[in-house]
Order: structure tokens, then sequence, then C-alpha cells
């Protein structure tokens, strides 16, 4: 290794000091509240152990979060509701920032401007673990000391991040070895996501299905829920994680040293001599740019939507006679229509997913301002209203199209499997397209920042944080009315469960133009690049 690798990890951390501590904050704190919830919620072991028991008896319940191993401990219970959100979150919060500081210094020419001042090939990708590292073992140590004040139990604890960080760190080493492989930071990154998003669709079908359980040993998820935190920790499947994390970091590293800067296995595809006339428009333009990310994330989320479609089909027998499942709907829902309240949860949480998406697609005009792509564009006859309204017209019509296939996708899986008739299709239709005025809240809170303030662009996802964290976990926290309120998905009817009232809807909408107006009127009042 090089020399000055100190001096160029010094500066990689210092980039990204204020992420690293942010997100180490931010999910210590999902824990500690997490953790501090169940005594309030199941305060004697035998209200405990009948949940667990109304869990475990159905695959329907037990599908995301896997099953519940230690309903008797605090730290059991954290173990089971956080383990497959912490992986996930942590993974693709790790590969965004590997895949940025790699490719993302190669297409910017930054990296041939590196490796002028004495740094190897092989020093770049060393110095792109650092910052994910970083959040992962600072993430890890913190919420360890949070879980095991609650717990009481040190080793089970270190256990328990142990598997969390592991599967996070074995996607990050996936981001590290894609960067070798895929030539631009769209592919690297889209391929890890893609990779994470299908471990876990993975995770989810094997814990439905009794004859799918060994599925779950091709992903991190299953790996960490196999392990057992506890309840008699399984060492080999916090260590295998680790192990083939190892593996990949060394051979990608390897690939790294081997190859040019700016290369990659898979050559990108010559274009066209001339470019189709249909590029002219700025939203031609944002969909050729984008179009294979939306196809991918409508495939995925329709796919979710027939296995969840399924999965209420399963849960809505259960309910009818779980006293312990209904109190925890009632808790999420309010309303004793279980199976209808059982699927509006599980659309507001896909819902979410939507969301970061069209978050996604907003921010890409700030990467092409940083980047100088935007200046090129608008030297083209495109002024800046009409290049930002295509892009606020994509996200939207992608929202659209996402929340319609996924809520028909799930009506149409529950009316096949429950054969009562084809009415779930309409109703859990118009229950995801209810969600729309929401999402186009937080879509207009990322276009103003895009118009406006390019500067703070962590912005949108801050905000989309607090959204899932109060929205997700309010109601098990007991959190105030006046503290759910302050997100927007909390004015979303909670149709067919109680009538339709439209004002919300319209109230959210308007909120929505005020912003996107705000943000083109900060536009036109700054420069470019800002």
């Amino acid at each position: 290794m090089s020399s000055a690798l100190p001096q160029l990890i010094s500066f990689v951390l210092r980039r990204d000091r204020l992420r690293i501590l942010a997100w180490t904050l931010a999910l210590s704190a999902l824990v500690a509240l997490t953790a501090s919830a169940w005594n309030s919620l199941y305060p004697t072991l035998q209200s405990r152990e009948q949940f667990a028991a109304a869990l475990n008896s159905t695959p329907a319940v037990t599908a995301v979060l896997g099953p519940l191993h230690d309903p008797t401990t605090v730290g059991g219970l954290t173990a089971w509701r956080l383990s497959s959100i912490l992986t996930l979150v942590l993974g693709i919060v790790s590969i965004f920032l590997v895949v940025r500081h790699t490719r993302g210094e190669e297409s910017t020419g930054r990296a041939e401007l590196l490796l002028s001042g004495g740094l190897n090939r092989r020093s770049l990708p060393v110095a792109a673990l650092v910052p994910s590292l970083t959040m992962l073992v600072g993430c890890g140590l913190v919420s360890w000391v949070v879980l095991a004040a609650f717990s009481q139990s040190l080793v089970s604890s270190f256990a328990f991040m142990a598997t969390v960080v592991g599967g996070a760190l074995f996607f990050t080493a996936l981001a590290l070895l894609a960067v070798g492989i895929f030539p631009t930071t769209r592919g690297a990154s889209g391929a890890s996501t893609l990779v994470a998003g299908l471990m876990f669709l993975i995770f989810v079908v094997s814990s439905a299905d009794v004859h799918l359980t060994w599925l779950d040993r091709v992903t991190p998820f299953g790996w960490a829920s196999r392990a057992e935190v506890f309840a008699g920790e399984q060492w080999w499947w916090v260590v295998l994680p680790f192990a083939l994390s190892g593996l990949i970091i060394v051979v990608a590293i390897t690939m790294a040293g081997l190859r040019d800067v700016g290369s990659a296995l898979v050559r990108p595809r010559q274009g066209r001599s001339a470019a189709s006339r249909r590029l002219t428009s700025p939203l031609t333009l944002a969909w050729r740019v984008d179009r294979s990310l939306i196809v991918v994330w409508l495939c995925a989320m329709t796919a979710l939507g027939v296995v969840v479609g399924i999965l209420t089909t399963s849960a809505s027998r259960l309910l009818e006679s779980s006293t312990q499942l209904q109190e925890l709907v009632l808790k999420l829902e309010s309303s004793d229509n279980f199976t209808d309240a059982y699927a509006a949860a599980l659309i507001g949480f896909l819902s979410l997913a939507t969301t970061a998406l069209t978050i996604s697609l907003l921010l890409r005009t700030t990467q092409d301002e940083l980047a100088g792509r935007l200046e090129l564009i608008l030297s083209a006859d495109v002024s800046r209203g009409r290049l930002l309204s295509a892009r606020v017209i994509l996200a939207g019509v992608a929202a659209l199209v996402i929340q319609s296939a996924y809520g028909a996708a799930l009506g149409l899986s529950y009316a096949v499997s429950s054969t009562t008739g084809w009415d779930p299709v309409v109703r859990y239709l118009g229950v995801a397209l209810l969600n729309i005025p929401a999402i186009a809240v937080m879509a207009a809170i990322t276009f103003f920042v895009t118009a406006a303030l390019p500067r703070i662009s962590w912005l949108p996802w801050a905000a989309f944080g607090y959204v899932v964290a109060v929205g997700e976990l309010g109601p098990l926290l007991n959190l105030p009315t006046w503290a759910e309120a302050t997100t927007p998905f909390w004015f979303i009817p909670r149709w067919p469960i109680e009538d339709l009232s439209v004002e919300p809807l319209f109230g959210l909408l308007a909120i929505a133009a005020v912003v996107c107006l705000l943000g083109f009127a900060g536009l036109r009042r700054r420069n470019i690049p800002a």
C-alpha cells in the first residue's frame, strides 16, 4: 500500500463525517426506542409468550421479520423487530458510500488525480471502505451498549449487533465487487441495491413457506435469523458473513489493482451515431436516463404486492382467532376490521418504498448539477423550469404507476388465494392510491431542495428517515398524536376501515403545490451551479 494512504483515509472520513455521525445516532436511537417500548406493550412473561405463540403460528406475520426465538426478554424482542430492518438500511447506506468513493471518483476524473500523487490502484478501494466500516462499527458499538443496558446481557447484545454489522458488511463487500464489474456509478449502486432487495425478498419467501426455509441460507437476513441471538447463540452464523465479506473484499481489491481506472468487466454499450429526435425533450431524456431503475422498481414492487396479498390471506384467518394479534393490529391501525387493517399497514409500509424512489429520481438533478451536466443541458434551448418540470412529471408518473401496480397485484393475489371475489382488487388499489398525496408532499420537499437549496441535498433523506421512524414506530412507542401528525402519511384516510374523507387529501396536494412553487421561485433567483 502507498505511504499516502493515511492522508487519503483522513480525507474521505472528513467528507463523510456528518453522514457517519447522523446514521450512527439515528439507528442507535431506533434501537433504544424499540427496546424501551416492550415493557409497556407486553409487561408480563405470559403476555409475551402468548404474543410469540400467535406470531410463530403463521408465516404471514413472520415473513418480513423472521421467527421470534426469544419472546421472554427485551433483547430477544428487539432483535426480532430490528434485525432485518437494520441490516437492510445499513447495507444500502454502505453501498452508496462505497460506490461514491470508488466508481464515483473514477467517473469524475478525481481518481486519476489521486493516483498521480503517489497512490496505487489498490489504495482507492481500501480508503473507500473506511467510511462504511467506521459507520458500521460506530453504530454497532453504540447500539450494543444501549441494548445491553435494556436486556442485561452483554454477550447476546454483542451477538445481535454482530449479525447486523456482518450482514451490512456483506452488502458493502458486494458493492466493492460491483464497482469492478459495472462501468458506471448508477450501474454499480443499482446492481448492489438490487441484490440486497432480492435477498430480502428471498428471505420473506423462505419465512412465509415452511417448505422453503432452506432458501434463507443464502441471505444475510437468514444468517441473522439462524444465529438465534438471545436464545442460545449459534456463533457459526454470526461469523459467516464476516468470513465471506473478507473473501469478497480481497477479490475486489485484487481486481482494482489489475484493471485500468474507469474500466470494468462489463463494457459500456456504444451509443448511436446520431441521437433520436425524442431525446430533444427533457422528459424523454429523463426517462432514457432512469428507465432501468423505474422498471426494476416496478417489477420488484409488483412482486412484493403479490407476496403480501398471499400473506394477507393466511393472516386474515389467524387474526380471527388470535386476541394477541388483534391487539397488535389495533395498536397499528386503530380498527377492528383486522384483515383490511393488516393489508393497509403493509400497503403503507410499501408506500414508503415508493417515496424513496421518488426522492431518488428528483435528486438526480442535484447530481447532474454537481457533475457539471446540468450546465451543458441548459446551454441548449431548454429553460430551467422546463428541465425540472420534466423530472417532477417523471417522478410523479412513476409513483402513480408503481402504487397502482402493487395495489392491484396485492388485491388480485388476495382475491385469488382467498376466493372472496374481485372486490379486494378495487379496494386495495384504492388504498394504495390514497397514499399518493403524502408521497407528493415528500416529493415537493425534495423538489424545493433541488431547485432552491441544492447544497443541503441530504435534507430530503433526513425527512424520509423521520417519517419512517415516526410512522412505523410511533404507534408501538405510544407517541403523542401531535408527534405523529408531523408526518404527511398520518393525514391519509384509513379507508375502507373508516369513512373516506377527501379534505386531507386536497390539503396535502395543496401543500405540495405551494412548496413546488416556492422551489420554482428559488430556482430563478440562484446561479447554476449554486
